[in-house]
This record gives structure tokens, sequence and C-alpha cells, in this order.
């Protein structure tokens, strides 16, 4: 597809677009070719913030947080991909809806989890809070905030498009202590 990207007094600058990967854009005068540059198309990175309250118990930690205690969690979720190219398309120039992204996290982890009690399998404080409540969450997996940030993480992998990649999850315990999974580093 040839489209016109603007018109200078005596310069057109000329977009041609060849695949989804690169850009060929070249200017030119009226007599002669200037220049031809290629340019990577753009990946962009989305990040929502998404919010819920947890109770968890760490069973045989030395210090407090061996008791039943809760935290107002702040979750920022941050994808890439490149933008929709497809000028046709409702999506154009979306790497991802933001409402899809939303709908991911809300069924994978906040909806299961705000307002909830997190232990481990198989631990005493398992034991002792079953049948208490309906939003008991039992995990394979010490509840501290670097396992939680962990699942999380493959559990929106496992969701998102295959053109976008989940780049970090940062989980905000209290609002100076987080835990943060990268993917350059996993």
């Amino acid at each position: 597809m040839l489209c016109v990207h603007g018109v200078l007094p005596s310069v057109i600058n000329i977009l041609l677009y060849k695949q989804l990967s690169f850009v060929l854009l070249v200017r030119v005068t009226l007599r002669y070719v200037i220049s031809i540059i290629y340019i990577t198309m753009a990946r962009i990175r989305l990040t929502k913030i998404f919010t819920f309250e947890m109770a968890h118990i760490l069973e045989g930690y030395k210090g407090l947080c061996s008791n039943m205690h809760g935290h107002s969690y702040i979750m920022h979720v941050t994808i890439s991909g490149e933008p929709n190219a497809d000028a046709s398309s409702p999506t154009y120039g979306m790497v991802m809806d933001f409402k899809d992204l939303k709908s991911i996290v809300n069924e994978e982890i906040v909806g299961r989890l705000d307002h909830s009690l997190m232990v481990r399998a198989g631990s005493e404080a398992a034991k002792r809070v079953e049948g208490l409540s309906e939003r008991i969450v039992v995990v394979d997996y010490q509840p501290t905030c670097e396992n939680m940030v962990t699942d999380f993480a493959n559990r929106i992998m496992a969701k998102l498009p295959v053109n976008v990649q989940l780049c970090t999850v940062r989980l905000y315990e209290t609002a100076t202590s987080f835990a943060e999974w990268h993917a350059e580093d996993n």
C-alpha cells in the first residue's frame, strides 16, 4: 500500500508498507530519490494497573506475617507488541485493547483473589480455615509476594494473544514494597 505521509514545498515523504515488520521510507524531490531508510515498526508497551484486597498467611515464617493479615495490592501489568498496521481495522494502531487486557487479568487474578484469603495447600492454616468462607484460595506455594507475582505472570502469559508479549508484572504488597517479574529475566 502506498500513501503520502506529508507534503513539503519541494519534498514528498512516501511510506511504502512492506509486511508488518518494517516500513520503507522514501524521500523524493521532483527529480530524484534523496534517501531510502528502513524503519523498524515501533514496539509499544502498554501498562494497566489493577487493585485488589487480599489476606494471606505465611505459615512457619518467623515474624508477624505468620499471622493472618491483609494487604491492599496494586498490580502493574505491562505488555508489548507491534500496533495493528491494518488501516482498515477498527483496532488500527492498537497493540491490544485495554479492555481485553483487563478481562484477562480480572478473570485470572483479581476476580479470584479480591477479598479472599490465600493459604498454602497442606498447611495447618489451610486445614483451620477450610469451610470458613467461599473466598479461600489454596495454592501450592507459600503465598509470598515473590511467588504470587510469578504465578500471576504465568497465568497472564497463557491468555495473551500470540502477537502480544508480557514484559513485567509488578505487585505492590504495601506502598513501599513490591515484587517484580520481568520477561527478560525468565
